[in-house]
């Protein structure tokens, strides 16, 4: 390796460390500022499906990010002792699928977040269930393949007490199916956010935060800077250091918000009425049943056969003609 290469490999490095430092104070930030309103909504609410994975994600990326910084800084040796490359392969690895992992788990909540301001269609919920799994099974396939044919350039650099890695020059590839997905995402998302703002009514800085656009943006902007960076590198640097921590610690904060920020939720009832979506579907059932019955027509101040106005001139009029209004009986005598 000569000198200019050693240079450059430095220079990425150092970038990688404020990028990264930063990332993760950002995340640590957020999650200090919305713990109050995650113990008031989430905490002792009912579980779900989407509270599980809110925990998962939210617990896990803090520590996952902690491990990898602490020998990305170069000062590991005062927590664990020397470096090897197991140790590296390991941390790397891990870091690698864990990522991806949340990310599936993610895009599992903005998927239903998205069916759910779609006022769960089926046609809308059997498209994002399609893109989710050509997306990741594209993605696991392809990292995979990519781990497999890297995993002997993972090693460990004891010059300046790091973990490296030799990047495959299609590395990107991993990372196109998510930018296709969130750009769908992102488009589904406008268009439903624009019909809130024009025709609801509602502001447009709302509109934006609570339907998730602003933050899908974000998730979108995040898979595409790792997509540019990726594809860009040069196999002799360290750029690939730059785009897993700022990313990753994105993940976190987008979910966090995304689900902390739902509209019309100011309860632990109210956000699990909104994201359980079991009771979601049950509810759903139920509508369908009440819709079914049969809806009777009544009189305006029907009495006696005849109405208040035919009783006070005394002449029947034509009933066709009658002042009527649909009246739901939701009486269940089998109760």
């Amino acid at each position: 390796m000569d000198l200019q290469t050693i240079i450059t490999a430095l220079q990425d490095v150092q970038i990688s460390r404020y990028l990264s430092l930063a990332s993760y104070v950002a995340l640590v930030y957020d999650f200090l500022l919305t713990l109050p309103t995650e113990i008031t909504l989430i905490w002792n609410g009912r579980w779900s499906i989407v509270k599980i994975l809110f925990f998962i994600i939210r617990y896990t990326v803090p520590i996952v990010i902690t491990v990898n910084l602490v020998q990305l800084t170069g000062y590991s040796n005062f927590v664990s002792g020397n470096l090897s490359t197991n140790f590296c392969q390991r941390v790397i690895l891990v870091l690698i699928y864990w990522q991806l992992i949340a990310l599936a788990m993610v895009d599992v909540i903005v998927c239903l977040r998205i069916h759910a301001i779609w006022q769960r269609r089926r046609d809308v919920f059997v498209i994002l269930a399609g893109m989710w799994l050509v997306t990741y099974i594209v993605t696991f396939s392809v990292t995979i393949w990519i781990t497999k044919t890297a995993f002997s350039s993972i090693s460990y650099i004891a010059e300046i007490n790091l973990c490296g890695a030799t990047p495959p020059k299609f590395l990107w590839t991993a990372w196109l199916p998510g930018v296709v997905f969130e750009a769908a995402v992102c488009t589904l998302t406008s268009v439903r956010t624009f019909q809130h703002w024009r025709h609801d009514g509602v502001a447009l800085r709302d509109a934006l935060s609570q339907d998730g656009l602003i933050y899908f943006l974000f998730g979108f902007i995040t898979r595409l800077f790792n997509l540019l960076i990726w594809g860009g590198v040069n196999t002799a640097t360290y750029w690939a250091l730059l785009g897993e921590q700022f990313s990753f610690a994105l993940t976190g904060i987008v979910c966090s918000r995304l689900l902390l920020n739902l509209r019309g939720v100011q309860n632990q009832q109210e956000w699990s009425e909104a994201t359980d979506v079991l009771s979601q579907t049950e509810s759903r059932n139920e509508s369908r049943s009440h819709n079914e019955k049969a809806l009777t027509t009544l009189w305006v101040a029907d009495t006696g056969g005849q109405s208040f106005l035919e009783q006070i001139y005394g002449k029947v009029y034509n009933a066709e003609l009658r002042p009527t209004f649909n009246f739901l009986d939701e009486y269940d005598a089998s109760k």
